[in-house]
């Protein structure tokens, strides 16, 4: 009777030990993480985290669930020993040696399963040093980048800024770094810094939106005294050269560039330099000299407008004097201040106007007062104007060497045969050179004799070889009070209580060789067309005839060859 209950017994058993030799089996191949979601991610495929916050969180929540899954395989292990036994009552031996092997099996399961736990939380606890450690060294570089530079240097400023509470990011590897931009008055800068082209990441000085034209010269015009007493731009010197070696013989000799330009018009090459350190100026000229013997070096000196003394008179309509000249299509160069080309009394003349250094930083009233007078000389004429002066703090308008010659190098390209220089100054040998320049070409240049008085020394470039000087003189041929006198007076022309454009559309009186110059300016430019050396000679000698003696029989250092009535009424 007990046959067919072992049979059964039996064959119970050995379902029930298939089933957990199968379990026994599966049990490597599950995974180590098994996670509720859809999406799983091994040690190896982790995902990525935004930062080392969220890494610990994962960490702490993926031990967890370890555990559980520990607990899970414990309670799966007591089911099959509960199993196991109902095997073992049929067959003991078989049973024996099974659960020794189970034992086996899980034994190496869980060890597996910790092995593996042991080797991620190692590698969790490097992934947290990993992230401290990188947010430490951020931290020391970030404190190094504040204590390293000090507040008032450039870079300090870059990073920090006015306050100091922010700080510029550094460039990424291989990406080129943006040039830093400093408002006026942030760090100090070397004039006409703008024109220097700066390295990368170096940084910019530009103007502020709320700078005056007046606070820009002020900044950029530095004017000192040379040991002569003449005014000219501080810390710097001016070159210039027809050789292409030069710039390299600059740099070679330890000078700093301040500004290079080429002026083709005159086969020329200038170049601003500053003033080398522990060096004086004398000597750092005559060392600048030496680096280039066939160049021509000087100080940068300044030059004011010959505007006169005292203009006494109350600004009237516009209408001009009622006078009436011939029309012309002359060509004339005014190097001056801007000109406002929209006021009444230039709309017989078309007018080119063009910036050279800080020329923008001034008022328009010398230029448009000068130009009235060519406008009213010469009706129908082209004038050319190059605008060179400043304005400083005080209302003085400058203008220095190296704009004066940028000027007429451009009126010598455009082929300009009369200039007009209502402009006085020192004795300078690079303006020297290119007005010397300009009048071998054939180009005639006017310019006013100055108003510093009979007694006061010559002013240039009037007082140049081939430059006509120009006085001034009133309705009654008597020269003005205030204008220099020499013999490099040339011609005497109406300039003492004339009228001319003036501010807001009007006109006024005023007094001074600038107000003269123009005037021959556009005699002469009736008579020649184009720049032609012997043209130009003829030209001058011509009105040399036309002019009206005056005070010594003959050429005279009070009113030259005499006072030139226009012969264009």
């Amino acid at each position: 009777m007990r046959a067919p209950f072992t049979l059964t017994t039996l064959l119970f058993g050995l379902r029930a030990l298939a089933a957990a030799c199968a379990l026994v089996a599966l049990a490597p191949a599950l995974p180590s993480h098994a996670g509720s979601g859809p999406s799983q991610h091994s040690d190896d495929e982790a995902p990525e985290v935004d930062d080392a916050h969220d890494s610990d969180d994962r960490d702490d929540n993926g031990r967890n669930s370890d555990s559980d899954r520990d607990d899970d395989r414990d309670s799966d292990g007591d089911r099959d020993d509960d199993r196991s036994s109902a095997a073992r009552s049929g067959s003991s031996e078989d049973g024996s040696r099974d659960d020794d092997d189970r034992s086996r099996d899980d034994d190496k399961s869980r060890d597996d399963d910790k092995k593996r736990d042991d080797d991620k939380s190692r590698n969790d606890d490097k992934s947290r040093d990993d992230d401290k450690s990188g947010r430490d060294d951020k931290s020391r570089d970030d404190s190094k980048d504040g204590k390293g530079r000090s507040e008032g240097s450039p870079e300090a400023r870059s990073s920090s800024g006015t306050s100091g509470s922010s700080r510029r990011e550094e460039p990424k590897a291989g990406v080129k770094p943006e040039p830093v931009v400093l408002r006026a008055g942030a760090a100090a800068v070397a004039p006409d810094a703008a024109a220097v082209p700066p390295a990368t990441g170096q940084a910019i000085i530009v103007p502020s939106s709320t700078e005056s034209r007046v606070e820009r010269a002020e900044r950029m015009l530095e004017i000192a005294e040379n040991k002569r007493g003449e005014r000219i731009r501080e810390g710097e010197l001016l070159l210039i050269s027809a050789s292409r070696a030069t710039k390299a013989k600059l740099v070679r000799g330890g000078y700093r560039i301040l500004q290079s330009f080429q002026m083709t018009g005159l086969g020329l090459r200038g170049y601003r330099v500053a003033l080398p350190q522990k060096q004086d100026a004398e000597t750092a000229l005559a060392r600048l000299r030496r680096i280039d013997p066939k160049g021509i070096a000087s100080f940068n000196h300044i030059y004011v407008p010959a505007r006169g003394g005292a203009t006494i008179a109350q600004p009237v309509p516009a209408g001009g004097r009622g006078l009436s000249y011939r029309r012309t299509s002359a060509r004339i160069g005014l190097v001056d201040a801007p000109v406002n080309d929209k006021h009444p009394m230039l709309g017989a003349v078309q007018v080119e106007t063009r910036s050279f250094g800080l020329a923008s930083s001034t008022a328009d009233t010398h230029g448009t007062a000068v130009a009235s007078r060519i406008a009213e000389a010469a009706p129908g004429a082209r004038l050319f104007v190059a605008s060179v002066f400043s304005e400083l703090q005080d209302g003085e308008e400058v203008a220095s060497v190296d704009a004066i010659a940028r000027a007429l190098d451009w009126l010598a390209r455009n082929r300009i045969p009369v200039i007009n220089l209502s402009l006085a100054g020192p004795p300078n040998p690079v303006l020297e050179a290119v007005t010397a320049r300009l009048v071998n070409r054939g180009h005639k240049l006017v310019a006013a004799v100055g108003n510093e008085g009979p007694n006061a020394e010559a002013q240039y470039p009037a007082a140049y070889d081939g430059v006509i000087g120009v006085t001034a003189v009133d309705d009654r041929n008597r020269v003005y009070i205030y204008a220099n006198q020499g013999d490099y007076v040339d011609f005497a022309a109406p300039g003492v209580d004339t009228t001319v454009a003036g501010p807001d559309g009007h006109t006024e009186t005023v007094s001074g060789t600038s107000y003269a110059a123009p005037v021959i300016a556009a005699e002469l430019a009736r008579r020649l067309q184009r720049p032609d050396r012997a043209q130009a000679i003829r030209a001058e000698k011509e009105l040399a005839e036309t002019a009206t003696d005056l005070g010594e029989p003959g050429r005279d250092p009070v009113f030259g060859f005499g006072v030139i009535d226009p012969v264009g009424k």
